[in-house]
């Protein structure tokens, strides 16, 4: 699997890292998000994310989930839990939103990289963790598809006030990716490969 996306390295297995990252507040606002105290490398990888999303949002061939034909399912439990389940094809990137709330994530099917602050992750399904409030990730599929579940707890029972509850909402520069309510971007592997 090619682990040169944004010009990274693979991290070493969990058991090897520093999970300190695990340590902040369950629940974050924008403002409590930028001022968590962040290394120079963390810095340098919320930087790259960001301007690959951006330069994926300016290629004409991307596309957001509404406009997707692979919808993600989203199931309200009573009692206040919400799970999103989204199939990534294979050879597929999909650009995560920033969660607010600390919330379980599941690898139910396939393998993929995972990119975030503290690097790059090859995952492989079956598969969970906590991801913890604040990160956002890439994850980019190898030749077989993903099936990617996140598992939020909440009060909220609609789909748009659940994603106000969850998601952490960002300022007016980057306010055109919140308009769209999937801005999870899916690329084809050719183009991702042209990032390397």
């Amino acid at each position: 699997m090619n682990s040169n996306i944004l010009d990274l390295e693979v991290l070493p297995e969990t058991s090897n890292r520093d999970l300190s990252y695990l340590n902040r507040p369950k629940r974050l606002s924008f403002e409590e998000f930028n001022a968590l105290p962040v290394t120079a490398d963390e810095f340098d990888l919320r930087q790259k994310i960001l301007a690959f999303e951006d330069y994926v949002s300016s290629i004409p061939e991307s596309f957001t989930d509404t406009e997707c034909p692979y919808q993600p399912v989203h199931t309200v439990i009573p009692g206040g839990l919400y799970i999103r389940t989204l199939e990534i094809p294979p050879g597929q990137a999909v650009i995560g939103y920033r969660h607010a709330i600390e919330h379980q994530v599941i690898l139910a099917k396939g393998k993929c990289l995972c990119i975030t602050e503290r690097g790059v992750e090859e995952m492989e399904a079956p598969l969970q963790f906590v991801s913890p409030a604040g990160e956002k990730r890439v994850v980019i599929t190898t030749d077989e598809s993903c099936i990617w579940i996140t598992v939020h707890k909440t009060n909220e029972t609609e789909i748009d006030k659940i994603e106000q509850d969850i998601l952490i909402q960002e300022p007016e520069k980057r306010k055109y990716q919140m308009e769209q309510r999937d801005k999870n971007i899916l690329l084809k592997q050719t183009e991702v490969e042209a990032l390397t």
